[in-house]
């Protein structure tokens, strides 16, 4: 997002929100920073220009990755990273940078933090989960019953199917368009894309499908490119050898058919006005980062992660620590974060009606709904959404937690070997989709409905009776159990939402009226 005022361009970082600008009213007391790798320094609106001048003459230790400024029509462009969204008045200017980079993501976080000072939890989270160095999700083997948890299409290959049946009749209820892209929103494994090609090969729309599959993670990228391009081996035999991830744009043949393309973002995906757009995201949206704001004092403050023996930015109130040194804190002032949330309508102005209360908004889920929202327009080809994941109509309690072996561990804990996640606001999903906006059309949202809800209506029993019908009765009782599973255990903690854009797209099948 950025806004001209006061002589400066304001950039926000990964918190980019294009579909929305910066309030004037909002601009005096916010802070900006320009940063190199983990190094930023700190400026008020006021000095910016004349700091940066001197600063762009002081010679450094270490290269940047970016000048400190440049001239956008005669406007200093500064960029803000989101670890430096703490006002500047929480931090101290005198401490000297870290000497050495760190090799490993808890070094990082330790270096960053005493550097810039502490970070937003949903900063925290976006470099636990995607951080290069050591970022959980760069690594390898954590779906599956051997890894940290496990995801319903991992239980039965039923689930996925199921999906891919629901997009063969949206299909049909849209007028079987020419043109299919079917974009996928953190694969996983790729196993539900597998399962789903699998049931729409055997009907004609297989033949309009491109597939795309946004996925940042080279690991993960090895293991869909596995999943759906290469033809499996038997146990004893060795796996052909693997050059490289596939990369951004790369398009290769599936086993049925279709070409998968792979995505760093899902603006990368191309826009196709002549294509008929349908976009799944399982577990999706539950891995965004979040922001998390605590009421105390009858005011609401952003919770931080800062350092145990350095509390910084802390008002007498520490809320949380553990053995890795990181501990939560809580700004003493309004952070950035805070006046966008509040401008955007997703923190209450009003003030909280106890101590300890506590709210969780997700910021990177408006950039991404008004994508979406844009992909479906009419001008776009229409399309539909399906969301799957685990949450509610409201959240209003704490609902970040830390995953690892399959159980609850502390979110400080071990930054980047644990998975985290919270529940999805689905109440928060709709407004979003739903609301009116400058350059995307509104969308309906039918749902949420249970995951049990949805497989039954889809049929989950006449299948899993088709596939034990030749099957002994050992690995027919492991399906009754895989159902079980899916309908009776997560039946009701999963939900499903699908989403149209109004007037493009034609309203979800029956079973989500």
């Amino acid at each position: 997002m950025t806004r001209r005022g006061r002589g400066l361009l304001f950039s926000w970082g990964s918190e980019c929100l294009r579909s929305h600008c910066w309030p004037a009213e909002l601009s005096s007391p916010a802070r900006c920073a320009h940063t190199s790798g983990s190094r930023a320094t700190i400026f008020s609106v006021g000095n910016c220009a004349q700091r940066i001048r001197r600063l762009a003459a002081t010679p450094c230790a270490r290269k940047p990755t970016a000048p400190l400024s440049q001239t956008v029509s005669g406007t200093h462009a500064i960029c803000v990273s989101p670890g430096s969204l703490i006002n500047p008045d929480t931090r101290s200017l005198s401490r000297g940078l870290s000497a050495q980079p760190p090799h490993d993501l808890m070094g990082h976080l330790r270096n960053r933090i005493h550097d810039v000072g502490p970070l937003t939890v949903a900063d925290y989270m976006r470099e636990s989960l995607t951080n290069p160095v050591g970022g959980y999700y760069m690594k390898g083997g954590m779906i599956g019953a051997a890894g940290d948890f496990i995801t319903s299409p991992e239980i039965s290959q039923i689930f996925g199917e199921l999906v891919g049946v629901w997009h063969v009749a949206q299909w049909m209820a849209a007028g079987q368009p020419e043109k299919i892209q079917l974009v996928e929103l953190g694969p996983g494994k790729g196993t539900m894309m597998s399962d789903m090609l699998r049931a729409m090969s055997t009907f004609p729309i297989i033949s309009s499908v491109s597939v795309h599959l946004v996925e940042a993670s080279p690991t993960l990228r090895e293991a869909q490119y596995d999943k759906l391009c290469t033809t499996p081996v038997p146990d004893h035999k060795a796996p052909p050898p693997r050059s490289s991830a596939p990369r951004s744009d790369e398009a290769h043949q599936s086993l049925v058919g279709p070409q998968v393309m792979w995505h760093d973002d899902l603006s990368g995906v191309p826009n196709d006005t002549d294509s008929y757009t349908m976009i799944v995201g399982h577990e999706f949206f539950d891995a965004l980062p979040i922001h998390q704001f605590e009421a105390l004092g009858g005011q609401w403050h952003e919770r931080l992660v800062g350092l145990t023996d350095n509390r910084l930015a802390v008002k007498e109130k520490n809320v949380g620590s553990c053995e890795s040194g990181l501990c939560f804190t809580l700004a003493p002032s309004k952070t950035a974060t805070q006046r966008l949330a509040e401008a955007l309508g997703h923190l209450p102005l009003e003030p909280p009606p106890s101590d300890g209360a506590l709210i969780e908004v997700c910021l990177d889920a408006v950039r991404i709904c008004n994508e979406i929202r844009r992909r479906l327009s009419t001008d776009s080809g229409g399309g539909s959404v399906l969301v799957i994941d685990y949450g509610d109509t409201a959240i209003v309690k704490e609902t970040l937690r830390a995953f690892k072996n399959h159980k609850e561990v502390g979110v400080l804990e071990a930054p980047g070997t644990a998975d985290l996640t919270s529940d999805v606001n689905f109440g928060h999903l709709a407004s979003l989709f739903t609301a009116p906006s400058f350059d995307s059309p509104p969308a309906s949202m039918y749902g949420p409905i249970t995951q049990r809800q949805f497989l039954l209506s889809m049929a989950i029993g006449p299948r899993a009776e088709a596939l034990c019908k030749n099957l002994g009765p050992r690995e027919s009782n492991a399906i009754k159990l895989q159902v079980h599973k899916l309908i009776e255990e997560m039946g009701t903690r999963f939900k499903f939402a699908a989403v149209v854009t109004d007037g493009a797209s034609a309203e979800p099948i029956p079973v989500f009226q």
